[in-house]
């Protein structure tokens, strides 16, 4: 075909090639293109060569015109635009003597003949008639082939901006995919590259979902790009209300509901709202008829969801102290523990040491044991209000504790055209959503996160310029906010007037009741302290594209700029675990005795409180590139750049931040010489001569790409390409340790085990101050410690396809191929101060404790390194003088290929329909950006590759529309009444298939391998994972063979693969679909009435096997429904 220069992102492009019959060029004829909804109109000449090009044009349906002396005059009839796809005309004139004029009506842009992008538009039609629950667009990028997806269209969660941080596309990981929006960036650092905005369906004009580009204006990505187009108004009013429900009334109960016999729980959902756009008119005053245009859209969402609360309350004795009828379920007495008795245990083996513990009299505390403050804590417990469970009583307090949600969004965008040089439009979108959470206690101290709201806006504004007939220039600005506001229910909540010491909050900027966790009874307070984060997002972008010859040059820059401020505030928390009630010995205490509320009235607990550190973080991203797209024959064309990409690591805008440093000499050698060189420890930006930034800036960003289409003949093209795409840099560690505090309070007393009675007063010498960067490598010296890693690479990906397209007759697209992808320098959190796997030949004797040449250097309390004695392990770590030292590393790697297949019928004569299969395999050593998965052994990370927690070898999705052909205007029954009494109807589906996630087991952590991942693979016996008579679905049925694994050894590490490719997680099967009837109304009305079935035929997926090797039930599955059960959306709405 021609060559179209590559995509913008908002709008359409259109080239082209006007010839002679004979096939030669003709120069300087007038092309000329006008929309059928506006009148827009734009005139172009062809070059020397006979090529064209247009601006940038709004997705739709356009004429088009051709002319030149001597020839007759050619008109090219719905010519329609899609989305971020280029098109390409190929105008043969006719000789005026031999013809008048010719006219030929476009096809829909079926095949793709002139660019090797691979992707999928859906179209507006097929949006709005697609079964969405909560009528989230992007739930539709399941559609595309290649995509998998965390989020199933059966969940009842609310509009959620994450959801594009959820999915994968092609092999790429999660939090990499770009998201556009009128071709503006739409995703933002705040929440990992979640999207900035969820446009409404109503707003949108078109979609795609682009799973393979090649042009180098695509970048900062490795997951595929998702880009919006919104609706602009046209020459005439048109709009519609809505209104959307469900609720439990029309859903299923679930599998497990109905096999416990417990009913549906009152769920409603509301949505609704307006859309409306036409001309701008102001009478007498304007008339912006064919240049200025507006589309308008509100959507409200109001959801309340029934839940209730059963816990356990202190009784009215238990308040007091009086444990006398505290019970065991087996009716034992719960024997309560005098923690002042403690004594040595004269009966103790020789040479050891435990103590004992006397009974209180009658398991009553004596009144003058009790704790004032204790004893607040307890009486806000609400009273218990129904019986308790059995003899011990447990689950006596009942409540309701219902949900809700409420969610706004205005979007606003006006187009307006200056003259035929310059245009320009603007967008605006303002949203809310507010998480309402339960107070099931009802006196606000209930233990919940408090109540969350989440406002943001999204404003762009773009400015096309025309500079003549073969160059055009186009760029744009872009604002985006989000933020995150929680509240605690308890906020403002004194603690001191439970008879804490003012030291526990002294400093602190905001107050709750404190978070208490006591065992036998439920917790009480916030989960959450109050919550002031945000995300900001400038951009600029401009590019200017020229037609030279055969070639469609196309250069851009990219700027971005965010902006990140996170302020959590620290809760005070209280932990009363029993331990110093529970006897008669309390270093092995009987399990029927002791109770965390005796502890709470004794004063025996351990309070924490502290300082969070407030930061605003920002850095600059800066991309340019320069592509060619070259039309070397009629049938083949080359689209090849380069584009460089300059990511600059985040600065804060205090120097709060701390990288993990490895190589310098501790500050400690003068003090401790036994262990050699000690090195390492926080580092800190912005002193020493340290940058402020947290990494080191990496300047290679270099992308190439390449890509061919070559036609073979007028319904056969094949298409490939190679790229390299860099990913958004992300760093999940605690990039601010040490401009924060947490002082946790000392319970005991020297022997470990009587306590000091000193909930009251937990810090008698106040709390920690945060000590920012002045104590330098010492920093935290004795414990855990995390940071960035300094010299941390930005991962990227090798991505390559080749596919082969077939047009088929009746507008059938039939597309195979083959698409790879390489992930490098990948992100997981890495442990650096693991033992050398060589040490763990010493066996048991790293546990045996030694003398600590540490004693009286480390003098923190709540440190092992405090100790005279001290485990020799620690003593051979890497950097002995920490615990463990986490920094997210770019160590990681994936590969993926997959075989894919797709049919595509565009909207045509009632019918739509996409079905793409994918038989992929995908290989990977770590987890997501999103999950804090660990390696086995931090010395070795290739060990960990496996298949990937995301492979699914095969994966079917169909999704399609089919106007039934009855009544008004339809091939049957178009009159009468019974054709109005039938026509109407449009029915639409999406099914979904896979064959399962592969399963990952856990071992028991026998490794003692001193900073080794949280859980360990188990070893493979040998014995096939296949159960000898056949899977068994059933509660408690083999699902795999337990004997094939066995537990790993002692100071070894499992041999098993992290994942494995053999056993399988139920897959998914479930089908999705709509019925909708149109009512025409007078006056160019319509009413609509449709009802949305998600897994309409309720099918139960399970969910997978017990995969704890220390589990009795090890290998089993239990009939545990992991999907939603069907529910039913209806709907109206009011088309004018």
């Amino acid at each position: 075909m021609l060559p179209a220069h590559a995509m913008w992102a908002q709008s359409s492009a259109v080239s082209g090639h006007v010839m002679d019959n004979s096939g030669a060029p003709v120069q300087n004829a007038d092309v000329d293109i006008v929309s059928t909804a506006t009148n827009e109109t734009h005139a172009v000449h062809s070059n020397g060569d006979g090529y064209f090009l247009f601006p940038p044009l709004t997705p739709g349906k356009y004429v088009v015109h051709a002319s030149a002396p001597t020839f007759a005059r050619y008109t090219v009839n719905d010519f329609t635009l899609e989305v971020g796809t280029p098109r390409a005309l190929e105008i043969k004139l006719q000789a005026e003597s031999a013809v008048q004029s010719v006219e030929v009506t476009a096809s829909a842009p079926e095949l793709v003949t002139d660019h090797p992008d691979r992707g999928n538009v859906i179209e507006s039609k097929f949006v709005q008639n697609m079964p969405l629950n909560v009528r989230n667009p992007l739930q539709l990028v399941n559609f595309a082939q290649g995509v998998t997806a965390y989020n199933s269209q059966s969940g009842n969660n609310e509009q959620s901006q994450a959801f594009t941080n959820t999915f994968r596309i092609n092999g790429g990981k999660l939090a990499t995919t770009e998201s556009l929006l009128d071709g503006a960036s739409n995703t933002t650092t705040y929440d990992y590259n979640a999207a900035a905005a969820i446009p409404q369906v109503d707003s949108i004009q078109e979609f795609k979902v682009l799973t393979t580009a090649y042009a180098p204006e695509w970048g900062r990505t490795s997951g595929g790009i998702v880009t919006f187009a919104t609706k602009s108004g046209t020459n005439e009013f048109h709009g519609s209300v809505f209104e959307y429900l469900r609720n439990s009334l029309l859903d299923a109960n679930g599998y497990n509901a109905n096999a416990a016999g417990t009913p549906k729980k009152h769920f409603q959902r509301n949505q609704f709202g307006y859309a409306f756009g036409g001309p701008v008119l102001l009478p007498r005053l304007y008339d912006g008829r064919n240049r200025t245009f507006f589309f308008s859209t509100y959507e409200g969402l109001r959801q309340s969801q029934a839940g209730s609360f059963l816990g356990t309350v202190p009784t009215t004795a238990e308040r007091t102290g009086d444990f006398s009828k505290t019970m065991a379920t087996n009716g034992t007495l719960i024997v309560m523990y005098d923690p002042r008795t403690t004594r040595l245990d004269a009966s103790a083996p020789a040479g050891t040491t435990r103590y004992i513990r006397s009974p209180f009299p009658g398991n009553i505390i004596p009144a003058g044991y009790l704790n004032s403050t204790g004893l607040a804590i307890l009486s806000k417990y609400p009273q218990a209000n129904r019986a308790g469970q059995g003899a011990s009583n447990t689950n006596n307090f009942f409540s309701n504790a219902n949900t809700g949600s409420t969610q706004n969004n205005i979007n606003l965008r006006i187009d307006h055209r200056i003259n035929n040089r310059h245009s320009i439009f603007g967008r605006f979108n303002w949203f809310q959503r507010n998480n309402l959470n339960p107070d099931p206690y009802g006196n606000g101290f209930s233990y919940v996160a408090g109540n969350q709201r989440l406002p943001g806006y999204n404003t762009m504004i773009d400015h096309t310029w025309v500079l003549n007939s073969r160059m055009v220039f186009d760029h744009h600005i872009l604002y985006s906010h989000q933020e995150s506001n929680r509240s605690p229910q308890s906020l403002g909540f004194d603690p001191t007037t439970l008879g804490f010491n003012a030291n526990v909050i002294a400093g602190l900027p905001s107050t709750t009741f404190p978070t208490v966790t006591a065992n036998r009874i439920s917790s009480m307070g916030p989960t959450g302290g109050l919550e002031k984060d945000y995300g900001t997002t400038w951009q600029y972008a401009a590019s200017l594209t020229h037609l030279v010859g055969r070639h469609s040059l196309k250069y851009g820059f990219d700027y971005r700029y965010f902006s990140v401020g996170l302020d959590i505030a620290q809760l005070v928390t209280v932990s009363a675990a029993g331990n110093y009630t529970g006897g008669p010995n309390p270093q092995a205490a009987a399990g029927a005795s002791g109770s965390g509320a005796a502890d709470l009235l004794l004063g025996a607990a351990t309070v924490n409180s502290g300082y969070a550190a407030a930061t605003i973080a920002s850095h600059p991203y800066f991309a340019g590139y320069g592509q060619d797209e070259f039309h070397i024959t009629p049938k083949l064309t080359l689209t090849y750049g380069l584009r460089y990409n300059l990511e600059l690591p985040d600065q804060e805008a205090k120097n709060q931040y701390v990288y993990l440093d490895l190589t310098t000499p501790s500050p400690l050698n003068s003090q401790v010489s036994s262990l050699g060189t000690l090195t390492g420890g926080p580092g800190f930006v912005g002193a020493n001569g340290v940058g402020r930034r947290l990494q080191t800036t990496q300047q290679s960003n270099f992308d190439p790409r390449f890509g061919f289409a070559y036609r073979v003949d007028e319904l056969t093209v094949i298409r490939g390409g190679f790229g390299i795409f860099h990913a958004p840099a992300v760093d999940l560690a605690n990039a601010s340790q040490g401009y924060a505090a947490v002082t946790t309070s000392n319970p005991t007393l020297a022997d470990g085990v009587t306590p000091q009675f000193n909930l009251s007063n937990p810090f008698p010498s106040g709390l920690k101050q945060p000590t920012g960067n002045t104590l330098g490598l010492n920093t935290f010296v004795g414990q855990n410690i995390s940071g960035s890693e300094r010299r941390q690479r930005i991962s990227y990906s090798e991505q390559w396809s080749l596919d082969i397209q077939r047009q088929l007759p009746g507008n059938f697209v039939v597309t195979a191929g083959y698409v790879g992808n390489n992930g490098l320098h990948l992100y997981q959190p890495v442990n650096y101060n693991q033992l050398a796997d060589s040490k763990l030949a010493l066996g048991s004797s790293l546990l045996a404790t030694v003398a600590n040449p540490f004693y009286g250097v480390i003098t923190d309390p709540t440190s092992p390194l405090s100790a005279a004695k001290v485990q020799q392990g620690q003593l051979l770590r890497p950097h002995p003088q920490f615990l463990n030292m986490m920094a997210t590393s770019g160590v990681g790697s994936s590969t993926y290929h997959a075989l894919q297949l797709s049919v595509e019928h565009r909207y045509s004569h009632g019918l739509a329909l996409l079905a793409a299969y994918t038989f992929s395999k995908m290989f990977d050593n770590v987890g997501d950006y999103l999950t804090t998965a660990q390696f086995q052994n931090n010395n070795c990370p290739s060990c960990d590759r496996s298949i990937s927690s995301q492979d699914l070898t095969h994966v079917l999705r169909i999704s399609g529309q089919y106007e039934l052909p009855i009544g008004r205007g339809k091939a049957i029954l178009h009159d009468g009444f019974v054709g109005e009494l039938l026509g109407g109807f449009t029915v639409g589906s999406f099914y979904t298939y896979d064959s399962g996630l592969p399963v990952t087991l856990s071992s028991p952590n026998n490794c003692n391998c001193f900073g080794g991942g949280t859980s360990m693979h188990p070893t493979v016996t040998g014995i096939p994972t296949a159960v000898p008579n056949g899977r068994q679905i059933r509660n408690g049925g083999l699902y795999f063979n337990p004997a094939a694994f066995t537990a790993t050894a002692p100071y070894q590490f499992g041999n098993a693969p992290r994942y494995l490719s053999d056993v399988r997680a139920p897959g998914t099967n479930n089908f999705d679909m709509l019925t909708s009837r149109r009512f025409q109304l007078p006056e160019r009305t319509s009413l609509d009435f449709r009802v949305e079935f998600f897994n309409a035929f309720n099918r139960v997926q399970f969910a997978g096997p017990n995969t704890n090797i220390a589990s009795s039930s090890f290998g089993q599955i239990f009939l545990t429904q992991a999907n939603t059960a069907r529910q039913i959306q209806a709907s109206l709405r009011l088309n004018f």
